[in-house]
């Protein structure tokens, strides 16, 4: 999970986004008017994750005008266009994900997250592979669980992310990530990728 910090202008967008991509990218060209999904991968600090590009690409243009949206999507090459239309995040209150969201989805929520302990939400395991053996790690392990809740209804929904990023702040964000399912127990809860804090 990784702090974004939208976009101010269309300038400061294109400067980011129309950057080359990677040194082995051999046919994307920095500030050549054409922004690539390598490109915005490489903004996004994915290597081959085109649904976070998008949900990056999102979140980082959320508080851009209209038109200047416009005028950067009118700059995505065919491949960008597809991707686009293919994991555009939807945005859901809280209250509405465990109804309205897609497994596999890009979904964007916004609220307080407060910190809970992460054993009394996920009690499955993830099976991991060690040399040869496959060994059972408790799901708790692996991710920092948080309630977010809707300001409307006061309903909360379960967002997690990696214990190896930085825990969220407890205050309001706005959070894009990947619906995802536990095995054990069908319970949906949103596997975060990006978060933007929001203005007081």
């Amino acid at each position: 999970m990784e702090l974004v910090v939208p976009f101010k202008n269309y300038e400061d967008a294109m400067a980011t986004l129309d950057n080359g991509g990677r040194f082995y990218n051999l046919f994307n060209h920095a500030d050549d008017q054409i922004i690539s999904q390598a490109e915005v991968g490489k903004a996004a600090g994915v290597f081959i994750g085109k649904q976070q590009g998008i949900l990056f690409l999102e979140l980082a243009t959320s508080e851009l005008s209209e038109s200047a949206r416009k005028d950067i999507f009118s700059k995505f090459d065919q491949e960008l266009q597809h991707n686009y239309t293919q994991y555009k995040p939807v945005q859901l209150l809280p209250s509405e994900v465990g109804s309205k969201g897609t497994l596999g989805a890009s979904i964007i929520i916004e609220g307080i997250p407060q910190l809970v302990d992460a054993k009394t939400v996920f009690k499955g395991y993830n099976i991991i592979l060690v040399v040869n053996t496959l060994i059972p790690v408790p799901i708790a392990e692996s991710y920092d669980v948080y309630e977010i809740k809707d300001a409307n209804t006061g309903d909360t929904f379960i967002i997690a992310n990696s214990k190896e990023k930085k825990k969220l702040p407890e205050q309001k964000v706005k959070v894009g990530g990947i619906l995802t399912e536990l095995n054990d127990s069908k319970e949906k809860f949103l596997e975060v990728n990006y978060y933007v804090v929001e203005d007081k």
